[in-house]
Formats: C-alpha cells, sequence, structure tokens
C-alpha cells in the first residue's frame, strides 16, 4: 500500500476488507440471529468471555500504545478529527434529525437528542485496533482517542446542555 495517512490503492483497500474476518464473523452472528438457532452452552459461554474481555484488552492496548508514543502527532490531524467528532458530526446529526421531523411521516421526537449527543462522543478505540491491522499511524490514532476523549468532558456537556 501506498504510504502516508488515509492513502492507499483503493483495490488494496477492498481486499483487505474482504479478508477481514469481523465481516464473516457479522454476517454468522446475523444468520444464526435470523434462524433463531441455539447455539451449544459451552460455545455462548466462550463468547460471552470474548464479549467480555475485548473492551478491557483494547483499553490496555490502547494505553501502551499512549506509554510508547514520544511527541504529539500532527496537530492539525488531531484537531480535525477531534473536531469532525465532537462538533461536525453532532451538527450534521442535528440537521438529518430537523429534515427527518419535518420530511418523515413518522418524527424522531425524543431519540432526535440522543442520537446527536451520541454522534458527540469521542472517538472509539476502534479506531486504534484498525490503524494497527490496516498498519496506519497507531500514534495518531491513539493520540486522537485520548485528546478527544478529554476534549469531550467539555464538548459533551455542552451538547448535553443546549440538547436537554
Amino acid at each position: 500500500m501506498a504510504g502516508g495517512v488515509g492513502r492507499g490503492r483503493w483495490q488494496d483497500l477492498a481486499l483487505g476488507m474482504v479478508r477481514a474476518p469481523v465481516l464473516y464473523m457479522i454476517a454468522a452472528a446475523l444468520l444464526v440471529n435470523t434462524l433463531r438457532i441455539q447455539l451449544p452452552a459451552p460455545v455462548m459461554q466462550s463468547l460471552h468471555y470474548l464479549a467480555n474481555g475485548m473492551i478491557p484488552v483494547a483499553l490496555i492496548t490502547l494505553g501502551v500504545q499512549l506509554g510508547r508514543t514520544r511527541g504529539l502527532a500532527d496537530l492539525k490531524l488531531l484537531s480535525a478529527a477531534s473536531i469532525a467528532r465532537l462538533i461536525v458530526s453532532p451538527l450534521v446529526a442535528w440537521g438529518l434529525a430537523w429534515a427527518w421531523d419535518r420530511l418523515a411521516p413518522v418524527p424522531l421526537g425524543p431519540v432526535a437528542p440522543i442520537l446527536i449527543a451520541s454522534l458527540g462522543l469521542p472517538i472509539a478505540v476502534n479506531v486504534y485496533i484498525l490503524s494497527i491491522e490496516y498498519h496506519k499511524d497507531a500514534d495518531l490514532a491513539s493520540q486522537a482517542i485520548f485528546w478527544s476523549t478529554l476534549l469531550s468532558a467539555v464538548t459533551l456537556t455542552g451538547w448535553l446542555l443546549i440538547l436537554r
């Protein structure tokens, strides 16, 4: 793949997505759920252990990466990612909710503020995991998560005050 943040041939990106096991796991889960297949108890117990351990392992991995990071990643990219996630995303959601309430037969009602506020949450740990998986800038991803989480204390409070 070509170097740089977010750059690569689309064919390489598409091939990488097709090779990602998560897509097949999602398809299998949807199939099992749709067909109401009861998995054996040991399989379900193992899946519960995996599900319960995923977030702690992801956070520990993120913490290790932050501990290894020396210096600040590209400030322009960090700022752009944080502003896009914490301010622009909720504004877009607000606009879409406004349009939905005017055009759709069933308005969003009390769900709209919840959707808007949820789009103002910080960047998820999944971004870091994907940056490692696809050999992209893990330092930038981990710092974007860190800084957006810190800044979200202010921005999310603001969104909640506006949306109440």
